[in-house]
């Protein structure tokens, strides 16, 4: 089972450096902050600030993590360097991303009005040519811009490029002046984060709320703070009873005890059956035939070709032509789930988020790239699909986990897992989330995710196997040891 987590928030700490020489570049602002979630150290971050001497700007940031799941290690490392014009619009980036044993390199070039995007993942290239608005912003120039201006703003907004995402979202923060510093909020792709700063405009703390991230200077620790690294599996691992393979429906208890917003996935297959404050039950039912139009655009959309799906390419054209079953889509669907299912010998939690090509060549990988990589043949053979972001019950746990759906004209959407080989999945997967591979989807189940390290408590209370006989199971929550 596969955890993503940590989407995307701005904290820097600021600090006013003596001018340089005219024909060095001018150091505006560095900084080094330490981060942790759940009071558990989690790495650093390093900020730097500076005007060119033709005017322009450079931001870099970089990023160190390390996490664990279970038995494994995971190390995250990035550094960002983006380039921006006197008036902090973007010109250009590079990003160079370590994930486990997965590397990255991205470069964009913004050229009339194009943002050129080269992307080496692996041994893997990928092109794209991204439309950009006159006068964007990247994530590291908006941060700047709002700290530079901190005395004449109240509040600012822009629609800006995240160099580390490769998409865009909308942003806005509120900046109050205090006689002992100032306070800036931001808002972004469904998070907040509070900022604090001294009086000289030095950042002392900032706090990613729906994922209780702190960023702290050296020294400084957050309350009830511990030096064990944060096990993933810890806090998105339950006990759970040991369900019968052909179910009917399952019901879960959600309990937030954090007082964050927390709204359940609810569809055709999925009820919401209790909503308390502070307690939300669900009742996931079992997969039926269920006829469902989509519009011409929500299928182009389901059947594009992104960075992780490069499905054109000649080795995954390969692999759809072989699996295809003629004038049979759920066979054609089972033989592909089955494929991967098989093809993926090495069940590694170590790789990040990989394309579907890495994935094949190196026969490597967790519930994601399971996914990922019947995604892309499936889209070969002419399937909308989509990956889903959730927890499944097996062998008496309840887990995160991803699978994906696969659109059948005369069928729906139906639930595929290749990790498990089941096709349909059946109701023991509770969703949080539904996306794809594009930058956007990704992010969205990234954010989703993150809900998990809020203090969410989830436990089956009743469970309904085929047969009809109906068990009602009350299990507390229960982190593994």
């Amino acid at each position: 089972m596969k955890t993503t987590c940590f989407a995307t928030f701005t904290f820097v700490v600021l600090s006013l450096l003596a001018a340089l020489p005219a024909t060095a570049a001018q150091t505006l602002r560095h900084s080094v902050h330490h981060l942790f979630v759940q009071g558990h150290p989690l790495g650093e971050v390093i900020r730097r600030d500076e005007q060119l001497p033709n005017g322009h700007h450079k931001h870099v940031y970089e990023l160190r993590m390390f996490l664990k799941r279970g038995s494994t290690s995971l190390q995250i490392s990035s550094k960002v360097e983006t380039r921006t014009d006197e008036q902090l619009h973007l010109l250009g980036f590079t990003l160079n991303k370590k994930e486990g044993d997965l590397t990255i390199l991205s470069e964009g070039t913004v050229q009339e009005g194009v943002l050129r995007l080269k992307t080496i993942r692996g041994a893997n290239t990928i092109a794209q040519d991204i439309p950009l608005p006159a006068r964007t912003y990247s994530s590291l120039s908006y941060d700047f811009y709002v700290w530079r201006n901190r005395d004449s703003l109240k509040e600012f907004d822009a629609r800006i490029f995240h160099e580390d995402l490769g998409t865009f979202a909308d942003q806005s923060s509120q900046i109050i002046k205090k006689p002992t510093g100032y306070r800036m909020t931001h808002q972004a792709l469904s998070m907040e984060t509070q900022e604090q700063y001294d009086a000289k405009g030095r950042l002392q703390s900032a706090h990613t709320l729906q994922m209780d991230l702190w960023a702290l200077v050296p020294g400084q620790r957050p309350l009830g703070a511990t030096e064990k690294p944060l096990d993933i599996l810890e806090v998105s691992t339950w006990k759970a009873p040991v369900l019968p393979k052909n179910l009917e429906r399952v019901t879960y208890e959600i309990t937030n005890t954090n007082n964050q917003d927390y709204r359940p996935y609810l569809d055709e297959f999925q009820v919401l059956k209790k909503n308390e404050k502070g307690l939300v039950r669900v009742e996931v039912r079992k997969y039926a035939p269920t006829k469902m139009p989509l519009s011409d655009a929500e299928k182009e959309r389901l059947l594009q070709a992104t960075a992780l799906e490069p499905f054109e390419h000649p080795t995954i054209q390969r692999l759809a032509k072989k699996l295809q079953v003629p004038n049979a889509p759920l066979k054609t669907v089972e033989k592909v789930s089955h494929f991967v299912y098989q093809h993926i010998t090495n069940k590694s939690l170590d790789r990040g988020a990989a394309s579907a090509l890495e994935t094949f060549e190196s026969k490597t990988g967790d519930c994601t790239e399971h996914s990922i990589l019947a995604s892309a043949i499936l889209r070969a053979q002419g399937f909308p699909t989509r990956l889903v972001d959730g927890l499944v019950v097996h062998s008496g746990r309840l887990g995160y986990h991803e699978w994906l759906e696969a659109y059948i004209e005369e069928l729906g959407f139906v639930p595929v897992d290749p990790t498990f080989d089941e096709v349909p999945a059946g109701p023991n997967r509770l969703k949080f989330a539904v996306g794809d591979s594009t930058p956007e989807g990704m992010v969205a189940l990234g954010i989703t995710a993150s809900q998990l390290l809020t203090g969410l408590q989830i436990k089956v209370i009743e469970h309904q196997a085929a047969n009809g006989d109906a068990k009602s199971r009350s299990v507390l929550p229960h982190r593994p040891k």
